[in-house]
């Protein structure tokens, strides 16, 4: 997972700004196998997704902004996820 959260960030330039719905919509577009192995057996999907901010918190070129940016999540529904800017 690390690998593929890796290649989504690389994509993106300096300064720009994404949130959590962003990175998962693409790790299911683009590593759809990564993502659907990834969860433990008794992980929920919010775990998950919660595992997945964390591992873009720790990555050397993003710097979290918030966790108040409302957009679209897996199920179509407006939600809060955290945000972050490419440093």
């Amino acid at each position: 997972m690390q690998n593929a959260i890796e290649e989504v960030i690389s994509q993106l330039q300096t300064g720009w700004v994404f949130d959590a719905h962003f990175v998962i919509n693409q790790l299911i577009k683009n590593h759809s196998d990564v993502y659907i192995h990834f969860a433990g057996p008794d992980q929920t999907t919010a775990q998950m997704h919660g595992h997945i901010s964390q591992i873009i918190d720790n990555l050397p070129n993003t710097k979290q902004l918030g966790d108040n940016s409302c957009s679209e999540n897996i199920h179509g529904k407006p939600s809060l996820c955290h945000y972050w800017e490419i440093a």
